[in-house]
């Protein structure tokens, strides 16, 4: 039977000092910049919807750049106006990015290297929305409102299918040869060296973790080079049984469900006309707000769960090792108070789950659904919203934009 003590008998490394902002905790100062970015884009949404008039004065005016009339069924002053909403929203948090990845971080990069890839990273997620635009205006034009909601559809798997060529746009992420300590860890944990790659991302926080919907098993060079083998092989054993149990299965159709019921909602003021694409991302971005606050909950469950599961298959020490490893390099916050756990933490405090490893697994308690509020927010770029890069985790950090950090 695994141990499931909690002795000190493993030594953890020395957590990374952190920035921080006004006297706060690297973990708090962090919270309040994502409080920052998401009211901020919130509130902004919320007026646009309230006040319809201030979307068409927008689209008016982009559509007098462009030569395209408001009202005109026009592809060109619908990707202006997506591109326009975009830049705008991005100019008006720079502030908060430059904070985020510049100040309040673990590792500070370097000014010019944060804003290339800041830079790059926007581009790419310019991108996923002009394709998002295209692929919703075609869905419109063929099937009216029943093809917005194919589109959104079809373009979420897509995001989930490419998510590993997206990260490694947008944030530089690289595929680098598996060294023997992988390589031995991969086979202790009992999982296929063909669906492992090791990578490295220049983020602290960065976990990998599965990507793709034929997933494959990125594993940071970080943790390759400085965990303790049986802390890098408890993570794999992790990472196979969260595949193995269904909970990331559950975690990509329930954020994939989410934000089409979001689209669904809001197909009503399909994107096909350029005040209508504003409205549409405005609507988008509130429903994924809605979800920050309702989705973590399960998130936290499929952790606890798979805490559980990890410990009773190889050991409590390793898998509390490997957590407090990880945290450090995040918030590195032990304890939070409940309220603030509930609505801001898809992943529970070091605390808690140290607790819950050792404590019997409830009867029936729910298994939950993996990192399921983290990849609805990657997600909702393919919807059009505007929210996923936004969160506290990963304002400011292109890397973490779209394999987010977690446990």
């Amino acid at each position: 039977m695994p141990s499931s003590s909690l002795d000190s008998s493993f030594v953890l490394p020395a957590s990374p000092a952190g920035g921080t902002l006004f006297g706060r905790s690297h973990a708090r100062s962090r919270l309040w910049l994502g409080i920052a970015g998401v009211g901020s884009t919130v509130l902004l949404a919320l007026w646009l919807v309230l006040v319809p008039s201030a979307a068409s004065t927008l689209a008016i005016r982009i559509g007098e750049v462009v030569g395209v009339a408001a009202s005109a069924q026009s592809l060109r002053g619908t990707l202006a106006t997506v591109v326009t909403v975009a830049w705008l929203h991005a100019l008006l948090l720079v502030p908060l990015d430059l904070l985020g990845g510049l100040v309040v971080v673990r590792e500070r990069p370097g000014v010019v290297r944060w804003a290339l890839t800041w830079l790059r990273g926007l581009a790419v997620f310019t991108l996923t929305l002009l394709i998002a635009a295209s692929v919703f205006y075609g869905g419109y034009a063929l099937l009216g409102t029943a093809g917005v909601i194919v589109a959104g559809l079809v373009l979420q798997i897509a995001w989930m299918m490419g998510q590993a060529w997206i990260a490694r746009l947008t944030g530089g992420v690289r595929v680098t040869a598996m060294d023997e300590a992988l390589r031995m860890a991969v086979a202790r944990a009992e999982l296929d060296p063909s669906r492992v790659r090791q990578v490295e991302a220049d983020d602290l926080a960065f976990v990998g973790g599965w990507v793709g919907t034929a997933p494959t098993l990125w594993v940071p060079a970080r943790w390759v080079r400085e965990m303790s083998p049986d802390a890098l092989a408890s993570q794999l054993v992790r990472r196979r049984l969260v595949l193995a149990n269904g909970l990331r299965t559950r975690g990509v159709v329930g954020a994939i469900a989410w934000n089409t019921i979001g689209i669904a909602w809001f197909a009503a003021g399909a994107p096909v006309l350029p005040t209508n694409v504003v409205l549409f991302m405005c609507g988008v971005t509130l429903w994924s707000f809605v979800g920050v606050l309702l989705l973590p909950t399960p998130s936290r469950r499929a952790i606890f769960a798979t805490d559980r599961d990890t410990a009773r298959t190889i050991g409590a020490d390793g898998v509390i090792e490997a957590m407090h490893f990880i945290d450090a390099r995040q918030d590195d916050e032990p304890a939070r108070a409940r309220g603030i756990e509930t609505i801001f933490h898809p992943v529970p405090s070091r605390g808690s789950r140290d607790d819950a490893i050792v404590r019997p697994n409830p009867p029936n308690a729910p298994r939950g659904a993996y990192h399921l509020t983290r990849l609805m927010l990657g997600a909702s770029s393919a919807g059009l919203g505007l929210l996923g890069r936004v969160v506290h985790c990963n304002i400011g950090r292109p890397a973490l934009w779209v394999v987010y950090p977690g446990d």
